[in-house]
Protein backbone atom coordinates (compact mmCIF):
# COMPACT_ATOMS: atom_id res chain seq x y z
CA UNK A 1 0.00 0.00 0.00
CA UNK A 2 1.62 3.35 -1.07
CA UNK A 3 2.53 5.68 1.73
CA UNK A 4 0.55 8.86 2.07
CA UNK A 5 2.64 11.91 1.13
CA UNK A 6 3.31 14.24 4.01
CA UNK A 7 1.69 17.66 3.77
CA UNK A 8 4.65 20.04 3.60
CA UNK A 9 2.45 23.17 3.62
CA UNK A 10 2.88 25.09 6.89
CA UNK A 11 -0.20 25.37 9.05
CA UNK A 12 -1.93 28.72 8.90
CA UNK A 13 -3.62 30.03 12.03
CA UNK A 14 -7.25 31.17 11.73
CA UNK A 15 -6.25 34.78 12.47
CA UNK A 16 -3.57 34.78 9.74
CA UNK A 17 -6.02 33.19 7.34
CA UNK A 18 -8.52 36.00 7.94
CA UNK A 19 -5.79 38.64 7.57
CA UNK A 20 -4.60 37.08 4.30
CA UNK A 21 -8.17 37.03 3.03
CA UNK A 22 -8.67 40.71 3.90
CA UNK A 23 -5.30 41.56 2.31
CA UNK A 24 -6.30 39.72 -0.85
CA UNK A 25 -9.62 41.56 -1.07
CA UNK A 26 -7.82 44.88 -0.52
CA UNK A 27 -5.26 44.17 -3.23
CA UNK A 28 -8.03 43.09 -5.63
CA UNK A 29 -9.99 46.31 -5.03
CA UNK A 30 -6.81 48.34 -5.30
CA UNK A 31 -5.96 46.83 -8.69
CA UNK A 32 -9.48 47.47 -9.98
CA UNK A 33 -9.48 51.10 -8.84
CA UNK A 34 -5.97 51.69 -10.21
CA UNK A 35 -7.10 50.95 -13.77
CA UNK A 36 -10.32 53.00 -13.46
CA UNK A 37 -9.98 56.18 -15.61
CA UNK A 38 -12.14 58.17 -13.18
CA UNK A 39 -10.20 57.06 -10.11
CA UNK A 40 -6.85 57.62 -11.82
CA UNK A 41 -7.85 61.14 -12.85
CA UNK A 42 -9.28 61.88 -9.41
CA UNK A 43 -6.08 60.84 -7.63
CA UNK A 44 -4.00 63.07 -9.90
CA UNK A 45 -6.27 66.10 -9.50
CA UNK A 46 -5.47 68.67 -6.82
CA UNK A 47 -9.21 69.19 -6.40
CA UNK A 48 -9.41 65.80 -4.68
CA UNK A 49 -8.44 67.55 -1.45
CA UNK A 50 -11.71 69.49 -1.53
CA UNK A 51 -13.53 66.14 -1.50
CA UNK A 52 -11.26 64.83 1.26
CA UNK A 53 -11.84 67.88 3.45
CA UNK A 54 -15.59 67.70 2.86
CA UNK A 55 -15.64 64.03 3.89
CA UNK A 56 -13.54 64.96 6.92
CA UNK A 57 -16.10 67.62 7.88
CA UNK A 58 -18.86 65.01 7.63
CA UNK A 59 -16.77 62.78 9.89
CA UNK A 60 -16.52 65.60 12.46
CA UNK A 61 -20.31 65.97 12.36
CA UNK A 62 -20.62 62.25 13.12
CA UNK A 63 -18.14 62.52 15.98
CA UNK A 64 -20.01 65.48 17.45
CA UNK A 65 -23.38 63.76 17.47
CA UNK A 66 -21.90 60.53 18.84
CA UNK A 67 -19.84 61.98 21.69
CA UNK A 68 -20.79 65.62 22.31
CA UNK A 69 -24.36 66.57 21.35
CA UNK A 70 -26.73 66.91 24.28
CA UNK A 71 -30.36 67.93 24.39
CA UNK A 72 -29.87 70.17 27.41
CA UNK A 73 -27.28 72.17 29.28
CA UNK A 74 -23.59 71.52 29.92
CA UNK A 75 -22.18 72.20 33.38
CA UNK A 76 -18.63 73.06 34.42
CA UNK A 77 -19.21 71.06 37.61
CA UNK A 78 -19.49 67.80 35.61
CA UNK A 79 -16.18 66.04 35.02
CA UNK A 80 -17.24 65.33 31.43
CA UNK A 81 -17.85 69.07 30.81
CA UNK A 82 -18.81 69.48 27.14
CA UNK A 83 -19.27 65.78 26.36
CA UNK A 84 -22.78 64.32 26.23
CA UNK A 85 -22.27 62.46 29.51
CA UNK A 86 -19.65 60.55 31.45
CA UNK A 87 -20.07 57.45 29.29
CA UNK A 88 -19.46 59.42 26.09
CA UNK A 89 -16.36 61.01 27.63
CA UNK A 90 -14.88 57.63 28.58
CA UNK A 91 -15.86 56.15 25.20
CA UNK A 92 -14.03 58.95 23.39
CA UNK A 93 -10.91 58.38 25.49
CA UNK A 94 -11.03 54.65 24.67
CA UNK A 95 -11.51 55.31 20.93
CA UNK A 96 -8.74 57.88 20.91
CA UNK A 97 -6.42 55.47 22.71
CA UNK A 98 -7.16 52.85 20.05
CA UNK A 99 -6.30 55.40 17.33
CA UNK A 100 -2.98 56.18 19.05
CA UNK A 101 -2.15 52.47 19.39
CA UNK A 102 -3.20 51.92 15.77
CA UNK A 103 -0.94 54.70 14.52
CA UNK A 104 2.00 53.36 16.54
CA UNK A 105 1.44 49.81 15.21
CA UNK A 106 1.14 51.16 11.66
CA UNK A 107 4.49 52.93 12.00
CA UNK A 108 6.07 49.78 13.42
CA UNK A 109 4.67 47.75 10.52
CA UNK A 110 6.00 50.29 8.00
CA UNK A 111 9.41 50.16 9.71
CA UNK A 112 9.54 46.37 9.57
CA UNK A 113 8.78 46.52 5.84
CA UNK A 114 11.35 49.29 5.17
CA UNK A 115 8.61 51.72 4.16
CA UNK A 116 8.82 54.11 7.10
CA UNK A 117 9.92 57.71 6.52
CA UNK A 118 9.74 61.06 8.29
CA UNK A 119 6.65 62.19 6.38
CA UNK A 120 4.64 59.19 7.55
CA UNK A 121 5.76 59.80 11.14
CA UNK A 122 4.84 63.48 10.77
CA UNK A 123 1.37 62.65 9.46
CA UNK A 124 0.82 60.24 12.36
CA UNK A 125 1.73 63.06 14.76
CA UNK A 126 -0.85 65.30 13.05
CA UNK A 127 -3.54 62.61 13.45
CA UNK A 128 -2.78 62.08 17.16
CA UNK A 129 -2.59 65.82 17.86
CA UNK A 130 -5.91 66.33 16.05
CA UNK A 131 -7.48 63.77 18.36
CA UNK A 132 -6.23 65.75 21.36
CA UNK A 133 -7.64 68.99 19.90
CA UNK A 134 -11.03 67.35 19.44
CA UNK A 135 -10.79 66.18 23.06
CA UNK A 136 -10.29 69.82 24.09
CA UNK A 137 -13.47 70.72 22.21
CA UNK A 138 -15.28 68.65 24.83
CA UNK A 139 -13.32 70.08 27.74
CA UNK A 140 -13.98 73.71 26.71
CA UNK A 141 -17.54 74.13 25.54
CA UNK A 142 -19.00 77.31 24.05
CA UNK A 143 -21.71 78.44 26.50
CA UNK A 144 -19.18 79.16 29.23
CA UNK A 145 -16.70 81.95 29.90
CA UNK A 146 -13.98 79.54 31.05
CA UNK A 147 -10.72 79.71 29.05
CA UNK A 148 -12.11 82.42 26.75
CA UNK A 149 -10.69 85.83 25.81
CA UNK A 150 -12.83 88.98 25.63
CA UNK A 151 -15.86 86.69 25.33
CA UNK A 152 -18.47 88.24 27.61
CA UNK A 153 -21.03 85.47 27.86
CA UNK A 154 -24.58 86.81 28.51
CA UNK A 155 -23.53 90.45 28.72
CA UNK A 156 -22.94 93.16 26.13
CA UNK A 157 -19.67 94.13 24.49
CA UNK A 158 -17.83 90.84 23.95
CA UNK A 159 -17.38 88.37 21.11
CA UNK A 160 -20.36 86.31 22.24
CA UNK A 161 -22.70 89.31 22.05
CA UNK A 162 -21.60 89.97 18.44
CA UNK A 163 -22.57 86.42 17.49
CA UNK A 164 -25.87 86.85 19.32
CA UNK A 165 -26.66 90.02 17.37
CA UNK A 166 -25.86 88.45 14.01
CA UNK A 167 -27.78 85.25 14.78
CA UNK A 168 -30.87 86.97 16.21
CA UNK A 169 -31.07 90.11 14.07
CA UNK A 170 -29.54 88.76 10.86
CA UNK A 171 -27.36 91.86 10.37
CA UNK A 172 -23.75 92.80 11.10
CA UNK A 173 -23.71 95.16 14.12
CA UNK A 174 -22.09 98.58 13.90
CA UNK A 175 -18.64 99.40 15.25
CA UNK A 176 -18.20 100.47 18.86
CA UNK A 177 -14.65 101.59 19.68
CA UNK A 178 -15.17 101.04 23.42
CA UNK A 179 -15.68 97.27 23.34
CA UNK A 180 -15.08 94.22 21.12
CA UNK A 181 -17.51 95.52 18.50
CA UNK A 182 -14.54 97.30 16.90
CA UNK A 183 -13.39 93.88 15.64
CA UNK A 184 -13.85 92.64 12.07
CA UNK A 185 -16.83 90.32 12.24
CA UNK A 186 -15.98 87.61 9.69
CA UNK A 187 -15.50 84.93 12.36
CA UNK A 188 -18.66 85.96 14.20
CA UNK A 189 -20.66 85.91 10.96
CA UNK A 190 -19.41 82.41 10.13
CA UNK A 191 -20.29 81.14 13.62
CA UNK A 192 -23.82 82.57 13.36
CA UNK A 193 -24.15 81.08 9.87
CA UNK A 194 -23.02 77.66 11.16
CA UNK A 195 -25.71 77.88 13.85
CA UNK A 196 -28.39 78.48 11.22
CA UNK A 197 -27.02 75.71 8.99
CA UNK A 198 -27.11 73.22 11.85
CA UNK A 199 -30.84 73.81 12.29
CA UNK A 200 -31.10 71.10 9.64
CA UNK A 201 -29.70 68.54 12.08
CA UNK A 202 -30.83 69.85 15.48
CA UNK A 203 -34.60 70.16 15.98
CA UNK A 204 -36.30 72.61 18.33
CA UNK A 205 -36.39 71.04 21.84
CA UNK A 206 -39.80 70.07 23.20
CA UNK A 207 -39.16 72.45 26.08
CA UNK A 208 -37.34 75.53 24.86
CA UNK A 209 -36.80 77.96 27.77
CA UNK A 210 -34.78 81.20 27.69
CA UNK A 211 -31.30 80.44 29.00
CA UNK A 212 -30.56 83.80 30.63
CA UNK A 213 -33.89 85.63 31.21
CA UNK A 214 -33.95 89.31 32.12
CA UNK A 215 -30.41 89.96 30.85
CA UNK A 216 -31.27 91.59 27.52
CA UNK A 217 -30.60 88.35 25.64
CA UNK A 218 -34.11 86.95 25.72
CA UNK A 219 -33.86 85.29 22.32
CA UNK A 220 -31.06 82.95 23.36
CA UNK A 221 -33.22 79.94 24.11
CA UNK A 222 -32.21 76.31 24.59
CA UNK A 223 -32.30 75.73 20.82
CA UNK A 224 -29.85 78.59 20.23
CA UNK A 225 -27.76 77.21 23.11
CA UNK A 226 -27.56 73.79 21.44
CA UNK A 227 -26.93 75.27 17.98
CA UNK A 228 -24.10 77.37 19.37
CA UNK A 229 -22.49 74.32 20.93
CA UNK A 230 -22.57 72.63 17.52
CA UNK A 231 -20.20 75.27 16.15
CA UNK A 232 -17.48 73.25 17.89
CA UNK A 233 -17.59 71.10 14.75
CA UNK A 234 -16.17 73.98 12.71
CA UNK A 235 -13.71 75.02 15.41
CA UNK A 236 -12.33 71.48 15.30
CA UNK A 237 -12.36 71.56 11.49
CA UNK A 238 -10.14 74.58 11.00
CA UNK A 239 -8.19 73.90 14.20
CA UNK A 240 -7.08 70.45 13.06
CA UNK A 241 -6.49 71.64 9.49
CA UNK A 242 -4.16 74.28 10.93
CA UNK A 243 -2.06 71.45 12.37
CA UNK A 244 -2.14 69.70 8.99
CA UNK A 245 -1.05 72.75 7.00
CA UNK A 246 1.70 73.60 9.50
CA UNK A 247 3.07 70.12 8.85
CA UNK A 248 2.66 70.51 5.06
CA UNK A 249 4.59 73.79 5.17
CA UNK A 250 7.48 72.02 6.92
CA UNK A 251 7.44 69.47 4.10
CA UNK A 252 7.26 72.21 1.46
CA UNK A 253 10.40 73.92 2.81
CA UNK A 254 12.25 70.60 2.41
CA UNK A 255 12.75 69.59 6.00
CA UNK A 256 13.63 65.91 5.95
CA UNK A 257 14.32 63.09 8.35
CA UNK A 258 14.69 63.90 12.02
CA UNK A 259 14.41 67.64 11.32
CA UNK A 260 10.89 67.16 9.98
CA UNK A 261 9.86 64.93 12.90
CA UNK A 262 11.20 67.31 15.59
CA UNK A 263 9.70 70.38 13.90
CA UNK A 264 6.33 68.60 13.52
CA UNK A 265 6.30 67.68 17.21
CA UNK A 266 6.84 71.35 18.09
CA UNK A 267 4.16 72.54 15.64
CA UNK A 268 1.53 69.99 16.64
CA UNK A 269 2.07 69.23 20.32
CA UNK A 270 2.60 72.69 21.81
CA UNK A 271 -0.63 73.03 23.84
CA UNK A 272 -1.66 76.51 22.65
CA UNK A 273 -2.49 74.95 19.28
CA UNK A 274 -5.14 72.91 21.10
CA UNK A 275 -6.38 75.87 23.15
CA UNK A 276 -6.53 78.50 20.42
CA UNK A 277 -9.70 77.41 18.55
CA UNK A 278 -11.65 77.48 21.82
CA UNK A 279 -10.62 80.96 23.00
CA UNK A 280 -13.97 82.22 21.74
CA UNK A 281 -12.58 84.81 19.34
CA UNK A 282 -11.22 85.28 15.82
CA UNK A 283 -7.54 84.44 16.53
CA UNK A 284 -7.58 80.78 15.45
CA UNK A 285 -9.48 81.33 12.20
CA UNK A 286 -7.20 84.22 11.20
CA UNK A 287 -4.13 82.08 11.94
CA UNK A 288 -5.59 79.22 9.88
CA UNK A 289 -6.15 81.47 6.86
CA UNK A 290 -2.60 82.86 7.17
CA UNK A 291 -1.03 79.41 7.37
CA UNK A 292 -2.96 78.18 4.32
CA UNK A 293 -1.90 81.32 2.41
CA UNK A 294 1.77 80.57 3.16
CA UNK A 295 1.25 76.97 2.05
CA UNK A 296 -0.12 78.01 -1.34
CA UNK A 297 2.67 80.57 -1.75
CA UNK A 298 5.20 77.76 -1.26
CA UNK A 299 3.29 75.72 -3.84
CA UNK A 300 3.59 78.70 -6.20
CA UNK A 301 7.36 78.69 -5.59
CA UNK A 302 7.53 75.07 -6.74
CA UNK A 303 5.45 75.67 -9.86
CA UNK A 304 4.08 79.16 -10.59
CA UNK A 305 0.44 78.37 -11.35
CA UNK A 306 -2.47 80.80 -11.31
CA UNK A 307 -4.45 78.52 -9.01
CA UNK A 308 -1.76 78.78 -6.33
CA UNK A 309 -1.23 82.53 -6.47
CA UNK A 310 -4.98 83.23 -6.48
CA UNK A 311 -5.46 80.79 -3.58
CA UNK A 312 -2.67 82.61 -1.74
CA UNK A 313 -4.45 85.92 -2.28
CA UNK A 314 -7.85 84.56 -1.23
CA UNK A 315 -6.63 83.03 2.02
CA UNK A 316 -4.38 85.95 2.91
CA UNK A 317 -7.27 88.32 2.19
CA UNK A 318 -9.67 86.25 4.30
CA UNK A 319 -7.13 86.20 7.12
CA UNK A 320 -6.72 89.99 7.06
CA UNK A 321 -10.50 90.43 6.88
CA UNK A 322 -10.83 88.20 9.94
CA UNK A 323 -8.04 89.95 11.83
CA UNK A 324 -5.79 92.55 10.23
CA UNK A 325 -2.66 91.29 11.99
CA UNK A 326 -2.74 88.26 9.66
CA UNK A 327 -0.86 90.63 7.34
CA UNK A 328 2.29 89.25 9.04
CA UNK A 329 1.89 86.28 6.68
CA UNK A 330 2.41 88.67 3.77
CA UNK A 331 6.15 89.01 4.51
CA UNK A 332 7.24 85.42 3.80
CA UNK A 333 4.85 85.45 0.82
CA UNK A 334 6.48 88.66 -0.46
CA UNK A 335 9.90 86.99 -0.06
CA UNK A 336 8.76 84.15 -2.31
CA UNK A 337 7.59 86.63 -4.95
CA UNK A 338 10.85 88.63 -4.72
CA UNK A 339 12.96 85.48 -5.18
CA UNK A 340 10.84 84.52 -8.17
CA UNK A 341 11.36 88.00 -9.61
CA UNK A 342 15.12 87.72 -9.06
CA UNK A 343 15.27 84.35 -10.82
CA UNK A 344 13.52 85.86 -13.85
CA UNK A 345 15.69 88.98 -14.14
CA UNK A 346 19.17 87.96 -12.95
CA UNK A 347 21.98 88.33 -15.47
CA UNK A 348 22.33 84.68 -16.50
CA UNK A 349 18.58 83.99 -16.61
CA UNK A 350 17.58 82.49 -19.94
CA UNK A 351 13.91 83.36 -19.62
CA UNK A 352 11.48 84.12 -22.42
CA UNK A 353 9.72 87.53 -22.27
CA UNK A 354 6.41 85.65 -22.21
CA UNK A 355 7.34 84.01 -18.89
CA UNK A 356 8.20 87.38 -17.34
CA UNK A 357 4.96 88.90 -18.58
CA UNK A 358 3.05 85.95 -17.16
CA UNK A 359 4.64 86.58 -13.74
CA UNK A 360 3.49 90.21 -13.72
CA UNK A 361 -0.02 89.14 -14.72
CA UNK A 362 -0.01 86.70 -11.80
CA UNK A 363 1.08 89.48 -9.42
CA UNK A 364 -1.70 91.68 -10.82
CA UNK A 365 -4.26 88.93 -10.15
CA UNK A 366 -2.87 88.57 -6.63
CA UNK A 367 -3.20 92.30 -5.96
CA UNK A 368 -6.72 92.52 -7.42
CA UNK A 369 -7.87 89.81 -5.00
CA UNK A 370 -5.91 90.41 -1.80
CA UNK A 371 -6.25 94.18 -1.37
CA UNK A 372 -10.05 94.50 -1.67
CA UNK A 373 -10.64 91.30 0.28
CA UNK A 374 -8.04 91.94 2.96
CA UNK A 375 -8.49 95.68 3.49
CA UNK A 376 -12.15 96.10 2.57
CA UNK A 377 -13.46 95.63 6.12
CA UNK A 378 -10.82 97.94 7.62
CA UNK A 379 -11.52 100.70 5.10
CA UNK A 380 -15.29 100.33 5.53
CA UNK A 381 -14.95 100.64 9.32
CA UNK A 382 -12.75 103.68 8.81
CA UNK A 383 -15.10 105.46 6.42
CA UNK A 384 -18.40 104.51 8.07
CA UNK A 385 -17.48 104.68 11.76
CA UNK A 386 -14.18 106.57 11.92
CA UNK A 387 -12.25 103.56 13.22
CA UNK A 388 -8.50 104.06 12.63
CA UNK A 389 -6.83 101.44 10.44
CA UNK A 390 -5.27 98.85 12.74
CA UNK A 391 -7.20 100.08 15.79
CA UNK A 392 -6.98 97.95 18.97
CA UNK A 393 -9.03 98.51 22.12
CA UNK A 394 -6.71 100.04 24.71
CA UNK A 395 -7.27 98.92 28.31
CA UNK A 396 -5.58 102.14 29.42
CA UNK A 397 -7.27 104.45 26.95
CA UNK A 398 -8.74 106.52 29.78
CA UNK A 399 -5.23 107.42 30.99
CA UNK A 400 -5.45 105.33 34.17
CA UNK A 401 -3.06 102.45 34.55
CA UNK A 402 -4.74 99.04 34.70
CA UNK A 403 -3.67 96.40 37.22
CA UNK A 404 -1.85 94.72 34.31
CA UNK A 405 0.35 97.72 33.46
CA UNK A 406 4.03 97.00 32.82
CA UNK A 407 6.23 100.02 33.47
CA UNK A 408 9.13 100.06 31.01
CA UNK A 409 11.26 102.33 33.20
CA UNK A 410 11.11 99.73 36.00
CA UNK A 411 12.24 96.71 33.98
CA UNK A 412 14.22 98.26 31.11
CA UNK A 413 14.21 97.51 27.39
CA UNK A 414 16.64 94.59 27.63
CA UNK A 415 14.69 92.71 30.30
CA UNK A 416 11.38 93.49 28.65
CA UNK A 417 12.14 92.60 25.03
CA UNK A 418 15.46 90.78 24.59
CA UNK A 419 16.49 88.72 27.65
CA UNK A 420 15.86 84.99 27.54
CA UNK A 421 15.29 83.47 29.95
CA UNK A 422 14.38 86.51 32.01
CA UNK A 423 14.00 86.84 35.77
CA UNK A 424 10.22 86.51 35.72
CA UNK A 425 10.57 82.78 35.10
CA UNK A 426 11.33 82.58 38.82
CA UNK A 427 8.02 84.21 39.80
CA UNK A 428 5.91 81.20 38.91
CA UNK A 429 5.93 78.21 36.63
CA UNK A 430 2.66 79.39 35.06
CA UNK A 431 1.63 82.81 33.66
CA UNK A 432 1.81 85.08 36.68
CA UNK A 433 0.05 88.23 37.85
CA UNK A 434 -0.75 89.06 41.49
CA UNK A 435 -3.70 91.47 41.25
CA UNK A 436 -4.09 91.69 45.02
CA UNK A 437 -0.48 92.80 45.53
CA UNK A 438 -0.73 95.28 42.65
CA UNK A 439 -3.98 96.70 44.06
CA UNK A 440 -2.32 97.63 47.34
CA UNK A 441 0.12 99.90 45.46
CA UNK A 442 -2.45 101.88 43.46
CA UNK A 443 -2.71 105.63 44.03
CA UNK A 444 -3.98 108.81 42.42
CA UNK A 445 -1.20 110.89 40.87
CA UNK A 446 -2.11 114.61 41.11
CA UNK A 447 0.60 115.54 38.57
CA UNK A 448 -0.95 113.49 35.78
CA UNK A 449 -4.50 113.41 37.08
CA UNK A 450 -4.68 109.64 36.60
CA UNK A 451 -4.51 106.47 38.66
CA UNK A 452 -1.04 104.93 38.88
CA UNK A 453 0.58 102.24 40.98
CA UNK A 454 4.10 101.67 42.24
CA UNK A 455 5.57 98.88 40.08
CA UNK A 456 6.97 96.11 42.27
CA UNK A 457 9.14 93.30 40.85
CA UNK A 458 7.65 89.90 41.51
CA UNK A 459 4.02 90.89 40.97
CA UNK A 460 3.63 90.03 37.26
CA UNK A 461 5.50 88.64 34.25
CA UNK A 462 7.15 91.43 32.26
CA UNK A 463 9.30 89.76 29.56
CA UNK A 464 7.61 89.08 26.21
CA UNK A 465 9.45 85.79 25.63
CA UNK A 466 8.62 84.53 29.11
CA UNK A 467 4.99 85.37 28.45
CA UNK A 468 5.05 83.78 24.97
CA UNK A 469 6.47 80.51 26.28
CA UNK A 470 4.24 80.32 29.35
CA UNK A 471 1.05 81.14 27.46
CA UNK A 472 2.02 78.72 24.66
CA UNK A 473 2.17 75.96 27.27
CA UNK A 474 -0.49 76.93 29.81
CA UNK A 475 -2.74 79.52 28.15
CA UNK A 476 -3.39 82.43 30.48
CA UNK A 477 -4.06 80.26 33.53
CA UNK A 478 -2.27 79.34 36.73
CA UNK A 479 -2.90 75.76 37.84
CA UNK A 480 -2.84 74.42 41.39
CA UNK A 481 -0.89 71.18 40.92
CA UNK A 482 1.47 69.29 43.19
CA UNK A 483 3.70 66.24 43.27
CA UNK A 484 4.54 64.38 40.07
CA UNK A 485 2.25 66.56 37.93
CA UNK A 486 4.09 69.67 39.11
CA UNK A 487 7.39 67.97 38.30
CA UNK A 488 6.17 67.26 34.75
CA UNK A 489 5.11 70.89 34.35
CA UNK A 490 8.56 72.08 35.41
CA UNK A 491 10.17 69.56 33.05
CA UNK A 492 8.07 70.84 30.14
CA UNK A 493 8.98 74.46 30.90
CA UNK A 494 12.69 73.56 31.07
CA UNK A 495 12.46 71.55 27.83
CA UNK A 496 11.00 74.55 25.99
CA UNK A 497 13.63 76.89 27.46
CA UNK A 498 16.34 74.54 26.14
CA UNK A 499 14.62 74.47 22.75
CA UNK A 500 14.63 78.30 22.87
CA UNK A 501 18.41 78.23 23.37
CA UNK A 502 18.72 75.93 20.37
CA UNK A 503 16.81 78.48 18.28
CA UNK A 504 19.12 81.29 19.45
CA UNK A 505 22.17 79.20 18.53
CA UNK A 506 20.54 78.44 15.17
CA UNK A 507 20.10 82.16 14.42
CA UNK A 508 23.82 82.72 14.97
CA UNK A 509 24.99 79.61 13.10
CA UNK A 510 22.82 79.98 10.00
CA UNK A 511 23.44 83.74 9.81
CA UNK A 512 27.16 82.96 9.54
CA UNK A 513 26.54 80.25 6.96
CA UNK A 514 24.43 82.65 4.90
CA UNK A 515 27.52 84.78 4.22
CA UNK A 516 30.20 82.06 4.19
CA UNK A 517 28.55 79.36 2.08
CA UNK A 518 27.26 81.21 -0.94
CA UNK A 519 26.65 78.11 -3.06
CA UNK A 520 24.06 76.67 -0.66
CA UNK A 521 20.32 77.13 -1.11
CA UNK A 522 19.53 79.56 1.68
CA UNK A 523 15.79 79.74 1.09
CA UNK A 524 14.99 77.90 4.32
CA UNK A 525 17.03 80.42 6.33
CA UNK A 526 15.58 83.45 4.51
CA UNK A 527 12.03 82.12 4.85
CA UNK A 528 12.45 81.56 8.59
CA UNK A 529 14.21 84.88 9.09
CA UNK A 530 11.46 86.78 7.25
CA UNK A 531 8.80 85.33 9.55
CA UNK A 532 10.83 85.68 12.74
CA UNK A 533 11.98 89.27 12.21
CA UNK A 534 8.61 90.64 11.13
CA UNK A 535 6.48 88.69 13.62
CA UNK A 536 8.79 89.29 16.59
CA UNK A 537 8.99 93.01 15.75
CA UNK A 538 5.18 93.19 15.49
CA UNK A 539 4.82 91.28 18.77
CA UNK A 540 7.31 93.53 20.58
CA UNK A 541 5.78 96.72 19.15
CA UNK A 542 2.29 95.60 20.20
CA UNK A 543 3.53 94.92 23.74
CA UNK A 544 5.29 98.30 23.81
CA UNK A 545 2.30 100.25 22.51
CA UNK A 546 -0.11 98.43 24.83
CA UNK A 547 2.06 97.76 27.92
CA UNK A 548 -0.27 95.39 29.74
CA UNK A 549 0.23 91.80 30.84
CA UNK A 550 -2.40 90.25 28.55
CA UNK A 551 -0.91 91.83 25.40
CA UNK A 552 2.04 89.39 25.64
CA UNK A 553 -0.07 86.27 25.04
CA UNK A 554 1.33 83.85 22.44
CA UNK A 555 -1.93 84.16 20.47
CA UNK A 556 -0.66 87.52 19.18
CA UNK A 557 2.44 85.95 17.57
CA UNK A 558 1.45 82.49 16.36
CA UNK A 559 3.45 82.65 13.13
CA UNK A 560 6.60 82.40 15.28
CA UNK A 561 5.93 78.66 15.47
CA UNK A 562 7.42 78.19 12.00
CA UNK A 563 10.86 79.79 12.54
CA UNK A 564 11.11 78.33 16.05
CA UNK A 565 10.37 74.83 14.75
CA UNK A 566 12.61 75.09 11.68
CA UNK A 567 15.55 76.72 13.48
CA UNK A 568 15.45 74.60 16.62
CA UNK A 569 15.07 71.26 14.82
CA UNK A 570 17.77 72.12 12.27
CA UNK A 571 20.27 73.07 14.96
CA UNK A 572 19.61 69.89 16.95
CA UNK A 573 20.08 67.57 13.95
CA UNK A 574 22.99 69.49 12.40
CA UNK A 575 24.67 69.71 15.81
CA UNK A 576 24.39 65.96 16.41
CA UNK A 577 25.66 65.29 12.87
CA UNK A 578 28.63 67.62 13.44
CA UNK A 579 29.54 65.90 16.73
CA UNK A 580 29.26 62.42 15.20
CA UNK A 581 31.34 63.42 12.19
CA UNK A 582 34.01 64.98 14.39
CA UNK A 583 34.20 61.90 16.61
CA UNK A 584 34.39 59.53 13.64
CA UNK A 585 37.19 61.60 12.05
CA UNK A 586 39.09 61.57 15.33
CA UNK A 587 38.62 57.80 15.65
CA UNK A 588 39.79 57.16 12.09
CA UNK A 589 42.89 59.35 12.37
CA UNK A 590 45.90 57.05 12.98
CA UNK A 591 48.06 57.69 16.00
CA UNK A 592 51.56 59.00 15.14
CA UNK A 593 54.19 56.24 15.25
CA UNK A 594 56.84 56.45 17.95
CA UNK A 595 60.38 56.63 16.67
Amino acid sequence: MPKKKANLQPKVSPINAVLQKISGIYEDLKSKFSVSPFWTGFRKSRWRYVAYFFLYLIGLYCLYFIFFFKNGYYYTSDYWLGFRDGGAFIAYLVCFSLVVVGEILRLIWLGLHQRLNAQKVGMALVVISSGILILFSGLRFMNADSFKHDYGLDYAGGHWAIIYDIYVKGTIPDVNLNNQYYQPKVWHFLMATAMKLNRIFIPVPAENPIVWPNTGFDRWDLWAYELFESTRIYLCFYGTLTLYFLYKILVKVNLRGAKLVIATVFCTFTPVLWYLPFYGNNDALAFFFGIVAIFFALSFREKPRYLDIISTAVFLGLGMATKLSTAMAAFPIALIFILRLYSLYKKDAAVAPKVRMNFWLQILCFALVVFPLGLGVAFYHNRAFGEPIGYVLNLEGSGNWSDQHIDLSTYGIWNRFFAFPAGDFTYNLFPYIDNAAIGTHRYFDPLTGFVRYTPTPGTLDFNIWTAWLKSALWGQNRYDVTGFVLFLCYALDILYIIFGFFFIFAMVLYSVRLFTRKKEDHFLYLFSAAIFLTSSFSYAYFALKYPVWCSMNARYAMFLFLPFAIGGSSFIVDGIHFIKTSLSKRASTPEPCEK
